[in-house]
């Protein structure tokens, strides 16, 4: 993820996950993100399969070299993911439901129908796509705008409800904490004020 783009993400409710993550910087990446090789427009992405890429970043990383040696090694490993990933790109019907849902104020039921398909049909695939129906999708990818709009802006959260298309400041308070898991107020109390270093 971009440290610009505020987001959210966990297992399922009653479900664990294992996590593995690296933080990064410096010349080398910035000039692939201005070369476009790090898509700033879906910085995600999904590799199969997952242990034996998991293996191969632990190589990259967790070895004892120098770190030259090791931002070479992650750099040949992200390249590549990179092209793996490429060869296995979401399909255009899907790519375009995400934008619909993302954007739009249409229900996902709507979003199906502009995609000739039937709801269910529709929720199925895009389920087994991406790991969630689309009415989570959707509603989640509004609650990171919220996240986005807090960020940037002083901004309450009954603007927010107007502008998000949510019911009122209470569904939308509600809602946003049924997907981060904090109310707005305990959301904005961890994020940094401004001039506040980390």
């Amino acid at each position: 993820m971009f440290p610009e783009i505020p987001h959210w993400y966990g297992p399922s409710p009653g479900s664990t996950w294992d996590e593995f993550y690296i933080v990064f910087s410096g010349p080398v990446f910035d000039l692939w993100r201005a070369g476009g090789l790090l898509d700033y427009s879906h910085p995600p992405r999904h590799l199969e399969p997952l242990s034996y890429w998991l293996r191969r970043l632990e190589e990259s990383v967790l070895t004892e070299t120098d770190s030259l040696q090791q931002v070479c090694s992650l750099q040949h490993l992200l390249a590549e993911a990179l092209e793996a990933s490429d060869n296995c790109r979401e399909p255009e019907w899907l790519a375009r439901a995400c934008r619909q849902l993302e954007s739009g104020p249409g229900s996902p039921r709507q979003v199906a129908r502009a995609n000739g398909m039937s709801y269910d049909n529709f929720r199925r695939r895009f389920a087994a796509a991406t790991g969630i129906p689309p009415g989570r999708y959707q509603l989640t990818k509004r609650v990171d705008r919220a996240c986005a709009l807090m960020a940037a802006e002083r901004v309450t959260n009954k603007e927010i409800a107007e502008r998000l298309d949510f019911c009122d400041e209470f569904h939308f308070s509600r809602t946003f904490k049924s997907v981060v898991g904090l109310t707005p107020a305990q959301f904005r109390s961890k994020m940094p004020h401004p001039g506040h270093k980390p």
